[in-house]
């Protein structure tokens, strides 16, 4: 198998007065190697590092005009409540920042010179800056840096807004034909007051050229190979928009980190041929003549290429419990030995396994288990817990199974369940457990029935067992509430209710509908004698049961509707005595009479009768 992997390198060209944006290819090594600010135990920096002309260091908050360097902002004494609190932009715990309040005037706040650099060489100067002010606060003044070269101004990042996140500015330049040293500098813009705090971290000066893609077709950086492969060759293709040509120096590692130069190579293509089962990585620098390639400030690094070379051997050993099958590629296995399998790899590589395949005797699991039965008939509120496994080969786990062999954990219902308990070497025990199915209870009330208002109703249900919770419900008036039998005075139709419960807290209940007949409930004589015979000598009230509750009105009128006798909101007894026949302490005479009755009932509802009465002595 031959591969040809491509690295295209464009060296972009570019005045210092045509600064571009931040470097969108590979960078080379960051000359700037205190652009982190370093890290350390103590949180904030005690000594003045004098990276800041014109501004004053400090270990507390800084004021307008000062600086300081430190870990995070939550560690400075006096932290202003509308600053954020934030550590350095980096992975180390330990990492400084710079953290700046704006002076009142525009002024450099950051400056260092870099020498050693490399003519007609494109670098990148970029820094991560954050507005220290938080989201909520209002009417505070945004920070505003310029970057600059040798003192000209060649970016301004513009006003950074409260958002409390890092943001990287930045540009490329390319140096002229007799620069090899610049200074640096960042100078705030903006002015000093309510606002202008910046924190700054990760200021970088780098080498810039284009991106170098590795790999193959689909662009990954990651290649397997086999060991019986054909050596792969890697090519570097650089090209630049006039045509000239670059030095190359290729590298190799085997860890991605420590890296060693291949000597002898200034060559566009390398050739790897070592197919050792292994992992191997590959880069390349590049600069625009032979004299940069060995200045680390003038040099491009590539992205990196990963080849892992794969095995075509792999051993395997495993252990079972005697009596199992092992399934081994189409082998299926039953006893100690060492075995071989062919396969293909993922990626492609004949590869065989050795299997060294031990089987041993079975090791009782034993199996602890609490179990609850459901708490009620029909309930799936059961339960089955492994408490403890213990011997067999080490390793033990456990699965509870239905009856249907599948798997099951808690809220379950009456019936058979296992617990299958194995070990590292799959070894087995099984222990079969049944979850018992509660007594059912129940409760018969009777079938519906009807009854007259005012009838009180014997009900006696039948019961599965003795219960000593018993509540019922009605729209009536029960003489027990929590009787087995009770006598029940109905007021409506509507239904009656029953419902026990046993020592578990299980339930039963039941109902039945009873209709309620208002018909017919007063009965009063159409005439009576009021001669003190001691017989019907009055005009009496008969009512059916307990029905009437009171007596709104009741008057009697003669033939030409003049009232002789008159009752109002009185209660009655059944066979109560309304009217005795005299009218104003006089007894009246015989004939005929009319009376209007209004009754209410016990279900509240309300009854008007007229008719006639004869009174005869």
């Amino acid at each position: 198998m031959k591969y040809l992997i491509t690295l295209p390198l464009i060296i972009l060209h570019c005045a210092l007065a045509m600064a571009q944006g931040v470097c969108t290819g590979n960078l080379g090594e960051n000359i700037f190697i205190s652009g982190d600010f370093g890290s350390g135990a103590a949180p904030v920096v005690l000594s003045n590092p004098n990276i800041a002309p014109g501004y004053t260091y400090t270990t507390q908050v800084p004021f307008d005009g000062a600086y300081t360097i430190c870990s995070r902002t939550s560690a400075l004494v006096g932290l202003y409540p509308s600053w954020i609190q934030i550590e350095d932009n980096s992975p180390d715990p330990n990492g400084y920042m710079m953290v700046v309040n704006g002076s009142y005037e525009p002024g450099i706040f950051y400056e260092e010179v870099v020498d050693g650099l490399c003519e007609n060489t494109n670098y990148e100067f970029s820094a991560d800056i954050i507005n220290l002010v938080s989201v909520e606060t209002t009417d505070h003044i945004e920070p505003n840096v310029t970057f600059l070269i040798d003192d000209l101004v060649v970016y301004e990042t513009g006003n950074i807004p409260q958002t409390e996140q890092w943001v990287k500015f930045g540009f490329s330049f390319t140096t002229t034909n007799i620069q090899s040293s610049i200074k640096l500098s960042l100078r705030n813009n903006a002015p000093g007051g309510a606002g202008n705090d910046l924190a700054l971290d990760n200021i970088s000066f780098r080498p810039c050229g284009p991106t170098s893609f590795i790999g193959l077709d689909d662009e990954s950086s990651n290649i397997f190979l086999c060991v019986d492969d054909d050596p792969l060759t890697v090519v570097a293709d650089i090209e630049s928009e006039d045509g000239a040509s670059f030095a190359i120096l290729w590298q190799t590692s085997t860890d991605s980190m420590n890296w060693e130069t291949i000597m002898d190579n200034n060559t566009s293509t390398i050739t790897h041929t070592q197919f050792d089962v292994g992992v191997y990585y590959y880069r390349y620098l590049s600069s625009g003549n032979i004299m940069n390639i060995e200045n680390e400030k003038c040099r491009i690094i590539s992205d990196i290429l990963k080849i892992t070379v794969l095995p075509d051997t792999y051993p395997q050993i495993d252990t079972v419990c005697i009596g199992e099958q092992y399934q081994f590629g189409n082998q299926i296995l039953e006893s100690s030995g060492i075995y071989m399998e062919s396969f293909e790899s993922s990626r492609g590589c004949d590869s065989t396994i050795i299997l060294d395949l031990l089987f041993v005797p079975e090791n009782e699991i034993i199996i602890d288990a609490m179990v609850s039965d459901p708490s009620c008939y029909e309930f799936s509120d059961g339960s089955i817990s492994v408490t403890q496994l213990s011997g067999g080969y080490g390793g033990l786990s456990s699965e509870l199974l239905d009856n249907q062999g599948s798997p099951v954990t808690n809220d379950l219902s009456a019936g058979q369940y296992t617990i299958i308990a194995s070990d590292r070497f799959s070894c087995t025990e099984e222990l079969v457990i049944t979850l018992n199915q509660p007594e059912e209870i129940s409760v018969d009330i009777g079938p519906d029935a009807s009854v007259l208002l005012g009838q009180e109703l014997l009900i006696a249900p039948s019961y599965s067992q003795e219960f000593d919770n018993i509540s019922w419900s009605s729209n009536g008036e029960f003489d027990c509430d929590d009787c087995l039998e009770v006598n029940l005075l109905q007021f409506n139709n509507g239904y009656v209710n029953v419902t026990v419960s046993d020592e578990n807290n299980c339930v039963a209940s039941d109902s039945l509908f009873l209709t309620v007949d208002e018909q017919n409930l007063i009965n009063i004589p159409n005439i009576f004698s009021p001669n003190e015979d001691g017989v019907n000598d009055f005009m009496t009230i008969n009512y059916f049961g307990r029905s009437l509750s009171s007596i709104i009105q009741f008057s009697v009128y003669d033939r030409w509707g003049n009232q002789m006798y008159n009752i109002e909101n009185t209660t009655v007894e059944s066979g109560q005595n309304l009217w005795d026949g005299y009218a104003t302490n006089r007894p009246v005479s015989n004939g005929v009479y009319l009376y209007y009755l209004k009754a209410r009932y016990i279900n509240g509802t309300v009854e008007e009768i007229s008719k006639s009465i004869t009174v005869l002595k």
